[in-house]
């Protein structure tokens, strides 16, 4: 599992070009600023390079819409905001990546309510 990680980390800080620091492997798309589009882009690449299946993937519960960046929500809250956040950190995508499957690995996170 250590040589796996290695290629996370390489992959995570080579997609991003940058290091990976203690704050990154506890939420990499927060810490990285990748949201909406951004995110997903980055969940595919991660999945074709490592062969990791997306199926049942929630985009809602780890990042912001797209369209959410520019608009508050406003009458109804955007689908991320009616979530609490589940953050995916390093140590998601390395399970994922040595088991094949990203909503697998999510799935032992509950998330609790969300903020009004």
């Amino acid at each position: 599992m250590a040589g796996r990680r290695a290629d996370v980390v390489a992959f995570v800080e080579g997609y991003f070009g940058r290091p990976i620091s203690g704050a990154a492997a506890s939420d990499v798309l927060a810490a990285t600023g990748c949201e909406g589009d951004d995110a997903f882009e980055f969940l595919q690449a991660f999945a074709e390079h490592f062969g990791v299946d997306l199926a049942g993937y929630r985009w809602e519960f780890h990042h912001a819409d797209e369209g959410a960046l520019l608009n508050s929500g406003w009458p109804f809250r955007p689908p991320h905001r009616k979530v609490a956040r589940i953050p995916v950190t390093l140590d998601i995508l390395v399970q994922a990546a040595s088991g094949g499957g990203l909503a697998g690995c999510l799935s032992a996170c509950r998330p609790g309510p969300a903020t009004p």
